[in-house]
């Protein structure tokens, strides 16, 4: 008498039982051969063995009729059926079931395979289990759930897409059905915000251990607020897109391998552009790390691949917080044409870019290979703000970054980003000496940190000027010392103006002004101070600085304005209500412009007469020491020229130590060192020849306790030399002369020595 296993499943011997839920059915079997059970239609212990036996003209009428049978649910074995299987109407997942699969391939002719209304678990035999969806179908759609699933999950399986009926068709297809058209996809979720009643949130969605190929748009298609989502361990390769995630949506993409680009299976009459490897629109926290990025594309077929590995479109400004890390984006079959990581914010609806600002993406710690330094790595299309660039290493690319992006203009979301501890490695050939690449386009935009990759580590500046140009060590800002009306615009106390008061010396003994809006709630950019910056030997960027604290505002913002060319870059500070020092590095500028505006003013938060206060502002190359100015602005029409060589220079200001200075512990304390000028008498004696003699000078303000350092008689006499000198008494010096000559020499009358002073 056959047993169990025999009647339902033939070759059990050699079934794979490597998970537990294989396992425990291996040993379920064996139990119900023990009780002598030769034929089984039903459900036992909520575990229904689907057999040929089981109601329904083909496989996936069995499911659903087990799915019937199982009122609360259970595990639905389908591994009994094996070769070609066919789901003619989508299952109804509507209770929660665990499906095994066993070395079958099932061809779905339904546009939806699976409709999940309950949790689902899907297992194949790893790679002996085959679902292959309908030309422009679906193979798991939860968006028509109408409940709350919280788990979903697939592995071991073969996930095939209508892309391969179309290349390798398993029987004829529909004459009807245009065969260069497909859009099949492997999973899709609903926008779990749009209603509440049918979400994918707050759950486990795991994809495991999975092939995923030739589906014609994006395989995983996530809607809002689609969390948690495991994608690990799984082989993406021929899709037209991989994985699209919409905002909100929390994946943990990891170890999985993107290979083989969807062009490698064009052919003259099914034409194909691929998409991005991986499109998101924004998340609450989304980890890309440790995946194989690989476009493997055979450049004699199909159209080359643009799509880049990663698209970050943000749909409104914040959106972001994607951690892309340790993955390596490789060289094999690449298009020199296409980038590596494009951040770039497209209207859904018309493809138009828009300016929404994309927020924390941070890209750490991979590895990119270009091919033969042609090619571009990441892309920045639009504006990018809390980032960073770290960590990486770049070899094969003559771009690392293109940063054309735009520039936020909003206070909110200054642009702070950085691009550190990056290392790259020359590209050279046979006929070419290793040739450095291009670190920024535009020397980098909104970043405020840019250490040069190409340096050595004890060579790197915190900022670099671009290469090939030289750093120039001025201030650029005119007046600096005064913000004078005359030289600066927007001075004054009238409506939307900004008084500018003196407030004494900063922290570095600069000039301190209080700054205060005279204006309401209004355009912040429309009520500044603003000067034309000196743009002689100008570069790429430039480095704002300045000392500042609050008043009765916290916030200070400073723009730049190339003319023609709008605005270029805006920076809102927060102060602290003590002195601290600002710095930013502004990237980008246009060589081509006809001048730059400077702008600053008190961020309009709290009240309407704000005050800020600034000391030591500068505009300069590099972040170096403040040189102060006070010529005005050669750039600006009928103002006065200035004098050559005045502009930008250093001059001295006096350092008031009030309480003197100790050098060393046992040093004395030094109250002052001065100059003073003392006068030789109107009758001086005369200095016998190869001997010595002294004349007394007149100092005012000398007395017993000065130190004198040095005097200096202002002009010379052959033979006669100043040898010493002593305190006579208060406002008088004994100097001691000496004549080496064979003749008398008397000192000129009344002459104006230099005596230098040193007061303890």
């Amino acid at each position: 008498m056959p047993t169990f296993t025999d009647t339902v499943l033939p070759g059990s011997a050699d079934l794979d039982i490597g998970s537990p839920a294989q396992r425990w059915n291996h040993a379920f079997i064996q139990r119900l051969d023990a009780i002598g059970a030769s034929t089984f239609t039903g459900p036992v212990n909520r575990v229904y063995m689907v057999s040929h036996a089981t109601p329904g003209d083909d496989l996936g009428e069995k499911i659903a009729h087990a799915i019937g049978e199982l009122p609360e649910g259970g595990v639905i074995d389908c591994r009994a059926l094996t070769g070609s299987q066919v789901i003619g109407e989508t299952v109804d997942v509507h209770r929660p079931v665990h499906i095994l699969f066993g070395a079958v391939t099932i061809d779905c002719e339904a546009a939806v395979a699976f409709s999940i209304r309950a949790e689902l678990w899907i297992e194949g035999m790893r790679g002996q289990s085959t679902l292959i969806a309908a030309v422009d179908g679906t193979l798991f759609d939860g968006k028509s759930m109408a409940v709350h699933c919280r788990f979903f999950r697939c592995e071991g399986m073969i996930l095939k897409g209508g892309r391969s009926r179309i290349l390798s068709p398993s029987k004829p297809l529909d004459p009807d059905v245009d065969p260069t058209v497909d859009s099949s996809r492997c999973f899709v979720t609903p926008d779990s915000l749009a209603d509440p009643k049918n979400l994918f949130a707050g759950g486990q969605y795991q994809f495991l251990n999975n092939i995923i190929t030739g589906f014609g748009s994006y395989a995983f298609q996530l809607g809002r607020s689609t969390y948690f989502v495991t994608i690990c361990f799984n082989n993406f390769t021929y899709n037209v897109g991989d994985i699209k995630f919409d905002r909100y949506s929390e994946l943990e993409v990891y170890a999985n391998q993107f290979q083989w680009c969807a062009a490698n299976r064009a052919t003259d009459a099914v034409t194909v552009q691929d998409k991005p490897r991986i499109y998101a629109a924004g998340s609450s926290a989304t980890s890309i790390h440790e995946n194989d990025f690989e476009l493997n594309w055979h450049s004699n077929r199909g159209v080359a691949p643009t799509g880049p590995d990663i698209h970050i479109s943000p749909k409104v400004d914040g959106d972001g917080y994607i951690l892309i890390r340790h993955n390596k984006f490789g060289g094999e079959g690449e298009n020199a044409g296409r980038v590596k990581i494009r951040v770039e914010a497209l209207d859904e609806t018309t493809g138009a870019r828009t300016s929404k600002v994309a927020e924390n993406i941070r890209v750490e710690g991979n590895t990119f290979i270009g091919l033969g330094g042609e090619q571009t790595c990441i892309e920045l299309l639009t504006p990018l703000g809390q980032s960073s660039v770290s960590d990486n290493y770049f070899s094969g690319f003559a771009t690392l970054v293109h940063d054309r992006q735009e520039l936020s203009s909003i206070a909110e979301k200054p642009n702070n980003n950085v691009f550190v501890g990056n290392r790259v490695y020359y590209v050279s050939t046979a006929d070419s000496p290793p040739r450095p690449p291009v670190v920024f386009t535009k020397g980098g935009r909104g970043f405020a940190v840019v250490e040069d990759p190409l340096a050595s580590i004890d060579a790197r500046q915190r900022w670099r000027p671009v290469r090939h140009e030289a750093a120039e060590l001025r201030n650029r800002l005119p007046d600096s010392e005064g913000l004078s009306g005359d030289v600066w615009s927007g001075v004054g106390t009238g409506p939307d103006q900004v008084s500018v008061t003196p407030a004494g010396l900063g922290p570095t003994n600069a000039n301190a002004f209080k700054l205060e809006r005279n204006s309401g709630p209004g355009a912040n950019g429309a009520i500044n101070i603003f000067a034309l910056i000196d743009r002689t030997n100008l570069g790429k960027q430039v480095v704002v600085s300045f000392w500042a604290k609050a008043g009765t505002a916290s916030d200070l913002t400073v723009t730049l304005h190339d003319v023609p060319g709008g605005l270029h870059e805006f920076k809102t500070f927060n102060l602290t209500d003590r002195w601290e020092y600002y710095a930013h590095c502004f990237a980008g500028l246009n060589p081509d412009a006809a001048f730059t505006r400077f702008r600053i003013y008190p961020s309009y938060k709290g009240p309407i007469h704000g005050t800020v206060y600034v000391s030591a502002l500068q505009v300069s190359d590099e972040d170096t020491p403040y040189l102060p100015t006070k010529r005005l602005n050669p750039q600006v029409a009928a103002l006065e020229p200035r004098a050559e060589g005045t502009y930008g220079a250093r001059h001295g200001k006096p350092i008031d130590l009030a309480g003197g200075l100790r050098i060393g512990p046992e040093g004395a304390l030094v109250k002052q060192l001065a100059v003073h000028t003392g006068v030789m008498s109107s009758s001086p004696g005369a200095v016998g020849p190869n001997s010595t003699a002294e004349a007394t000078l007149a100092v005012p303000g000398l007395s017993a306790a000065d130190a004198v350092l040095s005097v200096s008689k202002p002009l010379p006499q052959d033979g006669l030399h100043v040898v010493g000198w002593r305190v006579g008494g208060p406002g008088e010096l004994a100097v001691t002369f000496t004549n080496s000559s064979s003749g008398s020499i008397t000192p000129t009358p009344s002459e104006s020595y230099s005596v230098v002073v040193l007061r303890t």
